[in-house]
Protein backbone atom coordinates (compact mmCIF):
# COMPACT_ATOMS: atom_id res chain seq x y z
CA UNK A 1 0.00 0.00 0.00
CA UNK A 2 1.00 3.43 -0.69
CA UNK A 3 -0.19 4.78 2.47
CA UNK A 4 -0.99 3.04 5.71
CA UNK A 5 -4.66 3.61 5.03
CA UNK A 6 -4.75 2.60 1.39
CA UNK A 7 -3.48 3.12 -2.26
CA UNK A 8 -5.19 6.52 -2.27
CA UNK A 9 -4.41 9.84 -0.28
CA UNK A 10 -8.23 10.34 0.13
CA UNK A 11 -9.48 13.70 2.07
CA UNK A 12 -8.64 14.66 4.75
CA UNK A 13 -6.33 11.47 6.30
CA UNK A 14 -3.03 13.35 6.72
CA UNK A 15 -1.46 17.07 6.06
CA UNK A 16 0.42 18.06 3.14
CA UNK A 17 0.22 19.85 -0.21
CA UNK A 18 -3.13 18.32 -1.60
CA UNK A 19 -4.23 16.19 0.99
CA UNK A 20 -7.75 17.75 1.79
CA UNK A 21 -7.09 19.63 5.10
CA UNK A 22 -7.54 22.68 6.49
CA UNK A 23 -3.90 22.92 7.48
CA UNK A 24 -2.58 21.54 3.83
CA UNK A 25 0.48 23.90 2.71
CA UNK A 26 0.32 26.28 5.61
CA UNK A 27 1.24 24.84 9.34
CA UNK A 28 1.09 21.51 11.21
CA UNK A 29 -2.23 19.90 12.18
CA UNK A 30 -2.86 19.88 15.89
CA UNK A 31 -1.90 16.23 17.34
CA UNK A 32 -5.20 13.82 16.66
CA UNK A 33 -6.30 15.85 14.30
CA UNK A 34 -6.39 12.35 11.66
CA UNK A 35 -7.63 8.86 12.83
CA UNK A 36 -4.48 6.63 14.67
CA UNK A 37 -2.60 3.94 12.19
CA UNK A 38 -3.32 -0.07 13.33
CA UNK A 39 -0.88 0.68 15.91
CA UNK A 40 -1.94 3.42 17.74
CA UNK A 41 0.43 6.26 16.49
CA UNK A 42 -0.84 9.52 15.22
CA UNK A 43 0.57 11.64 12.64
CA UNK A 44 3.20 9.47 10.76
CA UNK A 45 2.31 10.75 7.36
CA UNK A 46 2.25 14.35 6.68
CA UNK A 47 2.14 17.08 9.31
CA UNK A 48 6.08 16.56 9.96
CA UNK A 49 9.04 14.88 8.42
CA UNK A 50 10.45 12.64 10.71
CA UNK A 51 14.36 12.02 11.13
CA UNK A 52 15.86 8.73 11.48
CA UNK A 53 19.09 7.09 12.91
CA UNK A 54 19.99 5.91 9.43
CA UNK A 55 22.26 7.29 6.85
CA UNK A 56 21.26 8.12 3.24
CA UNK A 57 22.04 5.46 0.77
CA UNK A 58 20.90 6.22 -2.89
CA UNK A 59 19.31 2.31 -2.56
CA UNK A 60 19.00 -0.48 0.04
CA UNK A 61 22.28 -2.35 -1.16
CA UNK A 62 24.09 -3.85 2.08
CA UNK A 63 21.12 -2.24 4.06
CA UNK A 64 20.44 -4.37 7.63
CA UNK A 65 18.37 -6.77 7.18
CA UNK A 66 17.91 -7.16 11.63
CA UNK A 67 16.19 -3.80 11.78
CA UNK A 68 19.48 -2.09 13.15
CA UNK A 69 20.22 1.50 12.23
CA UNK A 70 21.61 2.03 9.04
CA UNK A 71 25.28 3.48 9.98
CA UNK A 72 27.24 5.39 7.17
CA UNK A 73 29.60 8.54 6.21
CA UNK A 74 28.82 11.86 6.50
CA UNK A 75 25.75 13.72 8.28
CA UNK A 76 23.10 12.91 6.02
CA UNK A 77 19.92 11.22 7.76
CA UNK A 78 16.89 9.92 6.37
CA UNK A 79 13.77 11.95 6.84
CA UNK A 80 10.30 9.87 6.37
CA UNK A 81 6.56 10.37 6.18
CA UNK A 82 6.01 13.86 4.51
CA UNK A 83 5.03 17.45 6.02
CA UNK A 84 2.24 20.12 5.67
CA UNK A 85 4.43 21.74 2.71
CA UNK A 86 5.23 18.76 1.00
CA UNK A 87 3.30 17.14 -2.09
CA UNK A 88 1.45 13.63 -1.28
CA UNK A 89 4.65 11.09 -2.57
CA UNK A 90 6.35 12.13 0.69
CA UNK A 91 3.80 10.94 3.14
CA UNK A 92 4.20 7.27 1.32
CA UNK A 93 5.38 4.69 3.24
CA UNK A 94 7.98 3.81 1.04
CA UNK A 95 9.32 7.70 0.20
CA UNK A 96 12.39 8.53 1.71
CA UNK A 97 13.78 12.08 2.08
CA UNK A 98 16.97 12.92 2.83
CA UNK A 99 18.71 16.48 4.88
CA UNK A 100 21.98 17.32 6.41
CA UNK A 101 21.31 16.28 10.37
CA UNK A 102 22.60 19.83 11.25
CA UNK A 103 20.16 21.74 9.35
CA UNK A 104 16.96 22.76 11.23
CA UNK A 105 13.44 23.52 9.25
CA UNK A 106 9.92 24.02 10.76
CA UNK A 107 8.60 21.38 8.88
CA UNK A 108 11.29 18.68 10.49
CA UNK A 109 10.71 16.64 13.66
CA UNK A 110 11.43 13.74 15.31
CA UNK A 111 9.31 10.70 17.22
CA UNK A 112 10.39 8.66 19.99
CA UNK A 113 10.89 5.40 19.91
CA UNK A 114 11.94 2.09 21.35
CA UNK A 115 11.60 -1.67 20.25
CA UNK A 116 9.57 -4.52 22.10
CA UNK A 117 10.06 -4.28 25.60
CA UNK A 118 8.34 -5.80 28.87
CA UNK A 119 5.72 -3.80 30.05
CA UNK A 120 3.02 -3.76 32.42
CA UNK A 121 0.18 -0.93 33.10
Amino acid sequence: MRYWWGNQIGTNWTVCDGCGSKWDNIQTAPVGSFIANPYGLYDTAGNVWEWVADAFDGNYEGAPVDGSVWKGEGDVRVLRGGSFGFNQDGSRAAYRGRDSSVNRNDDVGFRVAVGPVAWTP
